[in-house]
This record gives structure tokens, sequence and C-alpha cells, in this order.
């Protein structure tokens, strides 16, 4: 690099150094100087394509923008690659994990605020697909929000991704929880000077609470997964809510809505392993589950578009209000 290969004897002489070491102790500098010219060599490669594919009259910008995000978020995921790990050491930090929770009182999972779910399930465990799935009209994001805003407050950050609702009308409905007043009134901007102020008083409570919502609309799993790897990565987030699974989009276009769902209900267990956090799903139930007028609990079998979905999922929990028929 610095032009002095001859002042310090020449190719030969440098080469010859290699029968000289007799010692392990530089390897580490060696092994990431190596690794970093790895990644240099994959990015120009990555450079290439995307002037290839940039310079194609049919290549969709978006697509080519989203593709070069995830090959070079995959670049990064690959240096961390997991590798199977002896059962001693899992039975030590399965171990570890009980004498801290002893000690300091730290639970593993993410806390939840309904007493008897959280007895159940001990929080949201970490690597784990939720599925929270009701028909229309039975309060899924209401609850959602619930299960968001509980840690959230407890200063653990959550990322909400939301599909059907903007983030105004999220925030408005959280408001509403807190302050007493009503959500549509937050909402449509139609408080007089004295629900002000009180609306004010009582959301100061939100300062710094670590709930980020993003309601991107048509959201894909490529999108999803380069966003929550960036709110990972930047926010330390420890949960990622979706409301709703059925209206992401699949990136095949080919492929039947069935075939769709299914990949992202995979894509979705997949991200929750590979982010290390619990992901709870919404989902939509089939009319089914209300036929002929009859009422009966939802099961499995009445999730919407695909059977995938039961086989992903850790954890299926049904809203259900039979006084809503």
């Amino acid at each position: 690099k610095e032009s002095k290969l001859e002042t310090v004897g020449g190719s030969y002489f440098v080469s010859s150094l290699m029968d000289r070491v007799a010692s392990a102790y530089n390897i580490e500098e060696h092994s990431k100087h190596i690794v970093q010219t790895y990644l240099l060599r994959c990015m120009i490669d990555i450079g290439h394509s995307l002037i290839n594919m940039a310079q194609e009259p049919s290549t969709d910008c978006f697509d080519l923008i989203e593709y070069g995000a995830n090959t070079i978020q995959n670049l990064l995921t690959g240096l961390d690659k997991k590798e199977a790990k002896r059962l001693d050491k899992l039975k030590d930090e399965v171990i570890a994990d009980n004498m801290n929770a002893l000690i300091n009182g730290v639970q593993n999972g993410i806390p939840i605020s309904l007493t008897k779910l959280q007895s159940i399930t001990f929080g949201w465990q970490k690597t784990d697909l939720i599925i929270l799935a009701g028909r229309p009209g039975m309060g899924k994001t209401s609850v959602a929000l619930e299960y968001a805003i509980y840690p959230a407050m407890q200063k653990i950050a959550v990322a909400f991704f939301s599909l059907e609702m903007s983030a105004k009308q999220l925030a408005s409905k959280l408001m509403a929880k807190e302050s007493g007043l009503q959500a549509n009134e937050i909402a449509g901007s139609r408080l007089d000077t004295f629900k002000h102020d009180a609306l004010k008083r009582n959301t100061e409570i939100f300062n710094g609470v670590p709930l980020f919502i993003d309601d991107t609309p048509s959201l894909t799993l490529n999108k999803l997964r380069s966003k929550a790897r960036k709110l990972k990565r930047e926010k330390e987030i420890k949960l990622i809510i979706i409301d709703y699974l059925q209206l992401m989009e699949g990136s095949d276009k080919n492929s039947n809505r069935e075939q769709e769902v299914s990949k992202i209900s995979r894509g979705l267990k997949a991200l929750a392993k590979e982010l290390d956090l619990p992901i709870i799903a919404l989902s939509q139930l089939s009319r089914d589950a209300v036929k002929g007028g009859v009422v009966r609990k939802p099961q499995l079998s009445d999730l919407r578009d695909s059977g995938a979905i039961e086989q992903d999922a850790d954890m299926v929990i049904f809203a259900h209000r039979p006084e809503y028929y």
C-alpha cells in the first residue's frame, strides 16, 4: 500500500517470511484483513450486478433498490452465521438464564398485561411466531396495541407494522385509552379547549416510550425484513407486531394467494429466528367461522387463505366475542 516493497527487501524476501512464522500471535489481524478483502470483492460483484440490472429497460427501480438493500444486508448477516452448539454448552446457557432471572428478576419473555396469558406463556418468547386471529370487529387491533404498549411503557422497544390503519389513527387509539376521550374525536381534531388540555396532560406519559409505528402500505416480506433489521440494529427492538398478515403482498406475482400466504408465514417465522425476537402477526378468519348465523368458537381450520399459518405458528390466539353477533 505504501510502495515500499523494494525498501524492505523485495517480493522474494517478503514471500520468504512465510517460512519463518513460528507463532499464530497475529492470526486475528490476518483473518480480519482476509475477510475485509473478501467483502470488498463481494461489494464489487454486487455493484456490477446493480449496474447491469439498472441498464435493463424492464427493471423496476423500486424492486432494484429493494434487491440491493437485501443483498448487502444478507452479506452482513452471512458474517454471523449460527453454528451448531453442543448440549452441555446449551445446558450452561439455560442455567445461566435462570440464575440471572433469580438474581436480577429479569425474565426472558416480553411481559404481557393480561395476567392469565402471562402465567400461561411466561411472556412472549424469543423466536416465536404468535398468530392473533379473529373475524372483523373482534378487536384484534385493540388487543395488539395493548400487547405493544405494555412492554413499551417498561422501556422495551417494540415495532408495530400497520397495513390497515394509519400511524396517527393507532396513536389516537392509544391516546384515547389513556385520556378517556373518544378516539374519533382525537383523530378528527374535534376537541374543545378543556378536552385538548386534558389530552395533552394525560398523554405526557408517552414521552420517550420506544414504540415505533410503521404504516407502509402494501408491505412485502422483503421490505418488512429490511425494515425490521434496521430497527433491530438502530433501536434494539425486542418485539414485532404486524396488523395484519393477509394484507401483506407476495413477491411472486405468478403464485396463487394460498402459496403467497404460506411463503409469508414461513418468512415471518424465519425472521423471528434470525432477529431472535417474538413476532405477533394478526390474521383474519374465513367466513366458515360463522355459518348460517350459528356462532361457534373459532378453530385452527378457520385461519384464512392458508393451512401453512397453523403449521408455522408456535401459538395461535383467537379473539372471540359471542355477544357481537
